[in-house]
């Protein structure tokens, strides 16, 4: 082993890689001692000489000041309220349109029409729905937190990786009901277009392309937040819920990004 390096390990049993791991590291220092006494060196005074550079990671503030993160936890997060963001807006977005297509035969719906305007009937049902599907999200975050708190343990864990922010809470609000109100709007046309749901799952890929493409591009922008590449796809109206809460959440982009982002949100609505 000395001379070669290559040590054979022999069962009959299932290989714990954790058990396996920690044998070769052991087997490593052992054989690298034994080389380096053959050589006349100490083994302990080579490995403080060689011992690696710990790299911490910092971002600096708006404010300009460096401040400790964690990627993983803030790339988990990113992930985590992106796909809420995916399942919630698709799902609420398509209720909004079944709840149209199945009030279309019914004679309440006419007797409404004769008080209200068919505008004012859409904004209702977007605006009911879209209350309720933020309701049914604070159930589960409440919930979340519930069950994680719980255990001391689970909540020392998250809290070492994972860090929530007001802002970050506000933010993801601030995106879901204007995501919402944007793709709800869409699906409210398919469903004012179609008599039947079979009719209007013919169209829904029209919608859901779009909502599939920023989880496709949320990995990219991670990557390099604060590139044209990012700054130009978080701008556009479709892609700016997801991919603009992700910039928000990774690094600190521009005020004015933020606010012409949300005012095309407004103007596409």
């Amino acid at each position: 082993v000395f001379e070669t390096g290559a040590v054979s390990y022999i069962s009959k049993d299932y290989f714990n890689e954790r058990v396996m791991e920690e044998i070769g590291e052991n087997l490593n220092s052992i054989v690298i001692a034994k080389r380096l006494a053959r050589e006349g060196m100490d083994y302990d005074e080579v490995v403080a000489l060689t011992e690696r550079v710990t790299l911490s990671e910092m971002k600096l503030s708006s404010a300009g000041v460096p401040e400790e993160t964690e990627l993983v936890g803030e790339f988990f997060l990113v992930v985590v309220f992106v796909m809420i963001l995916y399942m919630t807006l698709l799902s609420w977005g398509i209720s909004v349109q079944r709840s149209i297509i199945e009030d279309k035969p019914s004679r309440v719906i006419e007797v409404m029409l004769s008080s209200v305007e068919p505008k004012d009937l859409f904004v209702g049902k977007i605006i009911g729905v879209g209350s309720l599907g933020l309701t049914q999200i604070a159930i589960w975050g409440l919930i979340m937190m519930g069950l994680g708190f719980s255990s001391t343990v689970i909540a020392a864990e998250l809290s070492d990786y994972i860090r929530v922010t007001a802002v970050d809470v506000v933010y993801f609000v601030a995106f879901f009901i204007s995501g919402f109100l944007l793709y709800s709007s869409i699906f409210t046309v398919i469903g004012s277009m179609c008599s039947t749901e079979q009719d209007a799952q013919q169209l829904q890929s029209i919608v859901v392309l779009p909502m599939i493409v920023p989880i496709m591009l949320v990995f990219v922008v991670i990557q390099n937040p604060n590139s044209v590449v990012a700054a130009v796809l978080s701008l556009i109206p479709l892609f700016t819920p997801m991919l603009m809460l992700a910039r928000v959440i990774i690094s600190e982009p521009p005020w004015w990004e933020v606010a012409l982002g949300f005012a095309l949100l407004f103007v596409s609505i």
